[in-house]
């Protein structure tokens, strides 16, 4: 059976916007967003492509990053054609910030990041960006993360005070659950680190980062059951059975890796 999508917005609701529009509301360097930047009800959104099963992920995400106040962007979605569906969201750039990819921000940033998940003292600048880094890395496990790479993960700084410095809105989480078999599964990796995936290596991390372990408290009791239930509740979408067993499945192998802590 397919999952069945019934609430969604017509691609026709949706207005593309001009050059000099984009300039207004996307920072100069993040004009690759401007052949997907729309207009709907006043507001600027991203739109992506996604299969059915990236789009389901995404949603899943987006709920379970509230569960664990990581600040993240919020899905609609749009129907393109016939069974054609796209994902949407609100777009996030303020331009009293600037925006870096994790590559961007520079190699003293990256190391006192990387030195700071390896148990070393954190430095108030970077309390937050640690902090919410904890939050993403324990979501990516739970989910089964295969693609959290530099592109996705983005660092806001701001343009009054260099102090005030962060990780920007959580995105991408449609790579997940092993919808991307590309034979690398041994490690979980993001820019600032990679942790073998398996119990011990994750025991290890937690004991390293013990703030991590209220992250993963949470996110290891919620059921995927009852996350597809609301899902489905919110985004009014039928899931098959053969597709709530699959995610029971893989919810289950991942929070294997949980185990020990």
């Amino acid at each position: 059976m397919d999952i069945i999508f019934n609430k969604f917005i017509p691609s026709s609701d949706l207005k593309k916007i001009s050059m000099a529009e984009v300039k207004l509301y996307v920072p100069k360097d993040k004009y690759y967003l401007k052949n997907n930047l729309n207009k709907y009800n006043g507001k600027y959104y991203y739109v992506k492509d996604v299969t059915t099963f990236e789009l389901l992920n995404e949603l899943i995400g987006s709920y379970l990053a509230h569960k664990i106040d990581l600040d993240t962007v919020d899905y609609q979605i749009v129907k393109e054609d016939g069974k054609t569906f796209r994902l949407m969201s609100l777009c996030f750039y303020d331009l009293l910030y600037r925006y870096y990819h994790a590559f961007e921000i520079g190699p003293l940033t990256t190391n006192v990041i990387n030195e700071s998940l390896k148990g070393n003292a954190v430095p108030k600048k970077y309390e937050k960006i640690v902090s919410n880094l904890l939050k993403l890395i324990a979501l990516d496990l739970k989910m089964g993360q295969a693609d959290r790479n530099p592109k996705n993960v983005i660092i806001r700084e701001s343009k009054i005070n260099k102090n005030n410095i962060n990780l920007s809105r959580a995105f991408d989480y449609g790579y997940s659950y092993t919808t991307r078999n590309d034979g690398n599964d041994m490690y979980y990796e993001n820019p600032y680190i990679a942790v073998r995936k398996d119990a011990d290596s994750i025991s290890n991390f937690a004991y390293i980062n013990p703030n991590i372990k209220e992250f993963i408290y949470i996110l290891k009791s919620i059921s995927i059951e009852d996350v597809l239930s609301e899902i489905s509740s919110m985004y009014d979408i039928l899931i098959p059975d053969d597709v709530k067993t699959y995610y029971k499945k893989k919810d289950a192998a991942n929070n294997e890796l949980f185990r020990k802590i």
